[in-house]
């Protein structure tokens, strides 16, 4: 399935349930849009898709819509989607998928990229705005270039080598791992319950420090900076002003959403319900994940029922 871009800019509105993706760059002056083993009835079957005025819309199918249940969704099916760009295209927009990876080799991307179960990996990233959130899979980034926001619930957080403008990093139980050059503008941001921090400051240009804040994991931050340019904290993630006190009603919002996907085929925007502050439930949901005693799985499906109240 091949369509043509104009200016090389696309906006894309994917939103996958059981499917990967793999973006691909190509020097072909086309995009085109791949479904892996499917035939093209299959893949209308499956998926609703439109494009139009620059913006690629993919949205998988619920069971309930597709009159194809039994031979496909009680099967244990699934899809790779791949999505080739002609190089240097400008892409903007939402990229989810519940239990899929997202993966892409080089990306210029400013928008959302969101995942459950399944796992990011970007070889190179370019982005005046990168929101990346995920719950139970790992965050991966070869390199970075831009302003990048995460949050990850059970999952490692890792960039091996960025340049920085703007960075605000939040986990819970899973490590993070950093490096590159700082030059921030804003303050910058790297926060854990009970992950490990390893940053590795290669450089760092501006005034603007890093707070660096766990509750019981390790934080070790080496390389050439300020000594006053990294403000190492622990402290309780629950108390007021802190960012984890905001950071868990927007991680039910995420879980909420994904769960919310498959409600209306004719929606273009994946919405995410409102849910109330349930910090002393959600405190002890996510105690129990660090513990061992539930899994990343059962501590999302926890939190998602939170949002349910």
């Amino acid at each position: 399935m091949k369509f043509t871009i104009q200016d090389k800019q696309l906006r894309l509105d994917l939103s996958l349930s059981k499917s990967s993706i793999e973006i691909i760059e190509t020097a072909e002056e086309t995009a085109e849009i791949e479904f892996t083993g499917l035939r093209k009835k299959t893949v209308d079957e499956v998926f609703n898709i439109s494009f139009r005025n620059n913006r690629l819309y993919i949205k998988e199918r619920s069971p309930r819509n597709s009159p194809m249940f039994d031979t496909l969704f009680n099967s244990g099916w699934s899809s790779d989607l791949k999505l080739k760009i002609p190089a240097q295209t400008l892409l903007s927009g939402t990229i989810s998928s519940l239990k899929g990876d997202i993966t892409a080799d080089r990306l210029n991307f400013c928008g959302k990229i969101k995942t459950v179960m399944g796992t990011i990996g970007i070889k190179s990233l370019i982005s005046d705005g990168a929101d990346i959130q995920n719950v139970g899979g790992n965050i991966g980034i070869d390199r970075f270039e831009g302003v990048l926001k995460t949050k990850s619930m059970a999952g490692k957080i890792v960039v091996e080598e960025g340049v920085f403008k703007d960075l605000s990093i939040r986990g819970v139980t899973g490590d993070v791992r950093l490096a590159g050059h700082f030059e921030l503008e804003n303050e910058g941001e790297v926060n854990t319950l009970s992950g490990d921090i390893h940053l590795n400051i290669m450089s760092f240009k501006g005034e603007a420090m890093i707070l660096v804040s766990t509750m019981s994991g390790n934080p070790d931050v080496i390389g050439d900076f300020p000594e006053d340019a990294v403000q190492i904290k622990r402290r309780m993630p629950f108390l007021k002003n802190h960012p984890f006190k905001s950071f868990f009603p927007s991680m039910k919002n995420t879980c909420a959403s994904f769960f919310s996907m498959s409600k209306d085929d004719d929606e273009v925007e994946v919405h995410a319900e409102t849910v109330p502050d349930d910090d002393d439930n959600v405190k002890m949901i996510l105690e129990m994940l660090s513990q061992g005693k539930i899994s990343a799985e059962e501590a999302e499906k926890l939190i998602k029922a939170l949002g349910k109240k």
